[in-house]
């Protein structure tokens, strides 16, 4: 069994070797390498771009209405994507697009940072409200026990049965 104990230091850091090896393994088959220029991305799809804007085009407007405003008096934060001149590369039209699309996927991420964040405030109130109301079930079972027991005291014969209980259930005499 001792060959255990000399060999347990190995065994953990071979364990973290492992575990940063991994590490680095998965955070390199994250990062995409970079479109070369001129060319569209692989996964690019001009019907998901206009799917997009007509989202984000509704979601202003419902914004705009819920702010008390119509949709045609509101400035929109930002312009419409329009087609981009002849002029303009299709790297920098990918590259604009695939900004917008990290934008959005970024504001989805912090939505539901912030939905899971006040998920788990309401769950952890829910839990405090919980833990508060056994507490004062708990005092109230005690002020009553107490209650019925200062009671007792006041009726000789509840004394006497309370001294003849404990004589019953208490320690032998001969082991006091």
């Amino acid at each position: 069994m001792r060959w255990f104990f000399d060999l347990l230091p190995v065994f953990i850091i071979l364990f973290v070797v492992v575990s940063i090896i991994r590490g680095v393994v998965k955070t390199l088959g994250r990062i995409t390498p970079p479109a070369a220029p001129g060319r569209r991305p692989i996964d690019f799809d001009p019907a998901e771009a206009e799917r997009t804007r007509r989202i984000q085009e509704e979601i202003r407007r419902r914004i705009a209405e819920r702010r008390g405003r119509s949709a045609g008096s509101q400035a929109p934060a930002e312009p419409p994507l329009m087609p981009a001149p002849a002029a303009v590369p299709e790297a920098v039209k990918t590259a604009d697009r695939s900004a917008e699309h990290e934008r959005q996927n970024q504001l989805v991420a912090d939505l539901r940072a912030a939905t899971m964040d006040k998920l788990f405030r309401q769950r952890k109130a829910e839990a405090n409200a919980a833990a508060a109301a056994e507490v004062e079930a708990a005092h109230a079972a005690i002020h009553a026990t107490r209650n019925a027991v200062l009671d007792g005291l006041q009726n000789p014969s509840s004394i006497r049965q309370a001294i003849l209980l404990r004589e019953i259930l208490d320690r032998p005499v001969g082991l006091r």
